[in-house]
């Protein structure tokens, strides 16, 4: 079997930052800025549309570099198995 085709990595931070949750947290971000747009005298939803956004990347960042870390260190495993091995059957090498 050939292994599976390599999946670029801003492919995959995209798949983080576009996860169920943080869609949500994007579009209450969105609405917080609308909120702001109707009534500018209330600065208290550009703030939290803000800090929504901030937690929307960081978390995608987080995720991604743990993830990373984690198949960098499974590739590192792939390279200490051994190409072949020896089988013994019936007390015969094969």
């Amino acid at each position: 079997m050939s292994p599976p085709p390599d999946i670029p990595e801003w492919q995959k931070f995209m798949a983080k930052v576009l996860d169920h949750l943080n869609i949500l947290l994007m579009i209450a971000g969105v609405l917080g800025f609308i909120a702001y747009g109707l009534d500018t005298t209330v600065p208290v939803n550009a703030i939290l549309a803000g800090v929504l956004f901030f937690v929307v990347f960081f978390n995608s960042a987080i995720d991604y570099y743990q993830e990373k870390a984690t198949s960098d260190i499974m590739a590192k495993f792939k390279t200490m198995l051994p190409p072949l091995c020896k089988v013994i059957r019936e007390g015969r090498i094969i």
